[in-house]
């Protein structure tokens, strides 16, 4: 392997770590690599990178996969949200998927055909012209015939397509909601979203049931005698009780 060193970077204006490696020469000059860090560093600037730790020179494979696997082990670094790693690094291949991560990957590409595979990759390419310049003539061409698209479906389909549709207080709720976040809560929240996901998907069904009690599997069910709504069991609905939530003026 070429002569590698790990080093420790830090958003000074967000908290945000990343640890890595690098075999040049002036690692301070270096922001770094993973995916989630650079979107991070792109959203709240990378003259906030400060460098705090960087490592001797490692010269062995074995060296550095054992020093990694302690440090990544020790601090955590895939589930914590202090961390910006998305994957465990080993010092000399950008980094290891996670088992779970590995598992639904395989998972996804079974059964996958010539024609899905292609299909796939026009669609992710178009999405990536959209995230790299999300005001330009691409978004704007789509933005018109997405609104073509839905301007042309009666409204029992566009329900039936798209799911109900949000009522104006809806939009106002989630408008004053979103007032009171900025880009970096957003992103601790996600990432602590997609760490919840990952450890209940990784639960046995008895731990599911000791850990998040009874509340999996309950609807909203509204009765209109008694103008009350409530989740409840659909094995422990009683007469008189309807799907659906519903709002009572009092």
């Amino acid at each position: 392997m070429k002569p590698t060193r790990l080093y420790i970077k830090v958003h000074t204006k967000t908290g945000m770590k990343y640890f890595g490696k690098s075999i040049k020469k002036d690692i301070t000059k270096y922001h770094g690599s993973g995916k989630y860090w650079k979107k991070h560093i792109e959203k709240h600037g990378k003259q906030h990178i400060q460098t705090l730790w960087i490592s001797e020179w490692f010269y062995s494979e074995n060296e550095i996969t054992k020093f990694c696997q302690n440090f990544c082990k020790e601090n955590d670094i895939v589930n914590s949200i202090e961390w910006a790693n998305l994957k465990e690094e080993n010092g000399f291949d950008g980094g290891k998927l996670p088992d779970y991560a590995l598992q639904s990957i395989s998972n996804k590409l079974k059964g996958r055909t010539k024609e899905q595979y292609q299909y796939l990759k026009v669609a992710a390419e178009k999405k990536s012209r959209t995230m790299r310049d999300p005001n330009g003539t691409y978004q704007k061409k789509s933005r018109h015939k997405i609104k073509k698209w839905l301007d042309s479906l009666t409204a029992e389909d566009r329900k039936k397509i798209l799911g109900h549709a949000v009522s104006e207080e809806q939009k106002l709720k989630l408008s004053l909601d979103r007032k009171n976040k900025n880009k970096n809560n957003c992103e601790r929240v996600r990432k602590m979203s997609e760490t919840k996901k990952m450890q209940i998907s990784q639960m046995s069904e008895q731990e599911k049931k000791e850990k998040l009690g009874r509340s999996k599997g309950m609807k909203w069910y509204h009765n209109d005698n008694l103008k009350m709504c409530k989740t409840i069991l659909p094995e422990h609905v009683e007469i008189g009780w309807n799907l659906g939530r519903k709002k009572y003026e009092n």
